[in-house]
């Protein structure tokens, strides 16, 4: 499955499509200890906040190419890409150069400021949190809890969890390509939400 195909190579780094640099030196290990490594983390996190593990291990992987970027590995513990809210403490965040896309689809890149967390327990907590936050995220994220199905739950990320507007397709992709729906039989009857 070429989803993460590194497409440049510079100084030593690895540029992804989505814009995410790597250290070329790094080996990749193996994605499918990557997804064991955070699947009973989300599980615990998810549960009973009508979020689908699938989309969760899904966008750990796409966000950090299977654990291989700067933002996941200690000591910034990052694996979901969650930007810092503007009242962030400096020792919260950690800034890194980051694709965008606007609203015709090109990519631009910006230097923006990414939470610090103090383990992966504390990211996977926060994300689960994430879409209820506050008033207006719980607004913003509206559809991405009421989803009935991880499709649902794709489409509505995209354009608001993400400015890729393939974001959705690349989460789908990954949650078949790693059979990532058996994890939303363990939370939902037959993988749905009733």
């Amino acid at each position: 499955s070429g989803a993460m195909a590194v497409n440049t190579k510079i100084d030593g780094y690895n540029i992804d499509e989505n814009g995410v640099a790597r250290s070329a030196s790094k080996p990749i290990g193996s994605r499918s200890e990557f997804i064991k490594k955070v699947t009973p983390g989300v599980l615990k996190a998810v549960k009973g906040k009508g979020l689908f593990p699938s989309i969760a291990v899904a966008q750990a992987c796409l966000e950090t190419g299977f654990g291989t970027d700067g933002l996941s590995p200690a000591p910034i513990y990052n694996l979901f890409g969650i930007k810092a809210a503007d009242d962030t403490p400096p020792e919260r965040y950690y800034e890194i150069r980051t694709a965008e896309y606007d609203k015709n689809g090109k990519k631009y890149y910006i230097t923006d400021k990414f939470m610090k967390f103090s383990g992966y327990d504390e990211a996977f907590e926060y994300y689960a949190k994430l879409f209820t936050r506050t008033k207006w995220l719980t607004n913003w994220y509206r559809n991405v809890v009421a989803a009935k199905t991880p499709e649902q739950a794709a489409k509505a990320l995209t354009g608001t969890y993400a400015t890729d507007p393939n974001y959705g397709s690349k989460l789908l992709n990954i949650i078949d390509t790693y059979n990532l729906r058996e994890l939303d039989k363990e939370i939902f009857p037959n993988g749905v939400k009733p």
